[in-house]
């Protein structure tokens, strides 16, 4: 999920309207900053699978707010 084309504006926006845990928070800021997965993982120290659910959780957050 690369959401590196949003705006610094455009992803408080969303990040407000999102109602997101702190994980999801943090690793949104990533996504915005074209981070992998892999490097998402490794800093903060979970498994890819666990960042994988965090970004479906945010992907499906960001279709609820369409």
């Amino acid at each position: 999920m690369n959401l590196s084309y949003l705006s610094k504006e455009q992803s408080e926006s969303y990040k407000s309207k999102m109602n997101l845990t702190e994980d999801e928070g943090h690793i949104f800021d990533m996504l915005t900053k074209n981070y992998s997965v892999v490097k998402i993982a490794s800093v903060m120290q979970m498994s890819t699978r666990t960042v994988d659910r965090r970004i479906k959780s945010i992907r499906e957050k960001m279709n609820n707010l369409q």
